[in-house]
This record gives C-alpha cells, structure tokens and sequence, in this order.
C-alpha cells in the first residue's frame, strides 16, 4: 500500500456480556492508490461469559459519508472487504463499516477510513495493427492523455 497511516486505536471494551467487541486489523485510517487492490479485515469477539461466542459481519461502503450500496465486498470470507483496482474513485475518502452481531442480535461497529489517490497513468493506442504509408509521406500519430480510473468510472460488476 501506499501513503501514509496512522496507529490502530483499540476499542473500549463493552461492560455487557452478549455486547461484541470489534476492530479492524492495521490502521484505522489509511491511503491507497487508485491502482491497488482494498483489503479490510475485521476481528470480533465476545465476553467468555456470553452465552453464545457466534458472530456475523457486515459491512457498508460510504463515499465522504454517503452510503454506496452498489460497491460490495469481493470476498467470500465475511471477515474480509475486498474490493480490485479501480473500484474506488481516485480524489475520493470512503468510509468502511464493519457491523458484527452476536447470535443474542446485539451489535458493534468499527470504521476505517481510505484516501484514494490517483494511481499509474496508462498509454492505450487504438486503431489499426498495420499501417502502410508511402515512403514519400509522413506518418501521424495521434495520441491523448487520461488516467485509466476513468475507463472503470461506474463500473462496479
């Protein structure tokens, strides 16, 4: 990853029993590039007193804090948020909310929260594979500047 981060905060531990505790793994505020893939990992517990030690995870994706339900997680583990390269908007801060719900429906929450930065520009040449151009003639190429992200904007399947 690049850019910078700062120090995982720890969460102050519920007083209930059934109350689970959650965190994310690593920094709970960082930056990666456009061009990277999004990894966020949860980790949850429950008192040892608790009646059931069974959680579930879920998580909501919120661009400067608007919620995005278009944009899910990739991972088959409900521990894990992943997303590819180029999902995310370059310029932009998310916000990822892991919600963990013990077997007795009570709940915690945890926020990370991600700059995108712009990532590594790609040069695309379309047309044809061949061009003859007579010896006598000069040969034009054309060409145009962009940021790959833009060839993704929206495209979240």
């Amino acid at each position: 990853m690049g850019g910078e981060s700062t120090s995982f905060v720890p969460l102050i531990q519920s007083l209930s029993q059934n109350i689970p505790n959650v965190f994310i793994l690593g920094p709970s505020s960082f930056d990666i590039r456009v061009d990277e893939s999004l990894l966020v990992i949860a980790s949850g517990s429950v008192s040892g007193c608790s009646v059931s030690s069974i959680l579930t995870f879920a998580y909501k994706l919120y661009r400067n804090n608007i919620y995005e339900p278009d944009i899910v997680s990739r991972s088959k583990n409900p521990r894990h948020f992943l997303l590819r390269p180029y999902e995310l908007l370059a310029g932009e801060t998310y916000q990822i909310q892991v919600t963990v719900t013990s077997e007795t429906k009570d709940t915690a929450q945890y926020i990370a929260q991600v700059y995108i930065l712009p990532g590594a520009v790609e040069a695309f040449i379309s047309g044809a594979l061949k061009r003859l151009v007579p010896i006598d003639r000069e040969l034009v190429i054309y060409h145009t500047y962009f940021f790959k992200q833009s060839l993704y904007y929206h495209n979240y399947s």
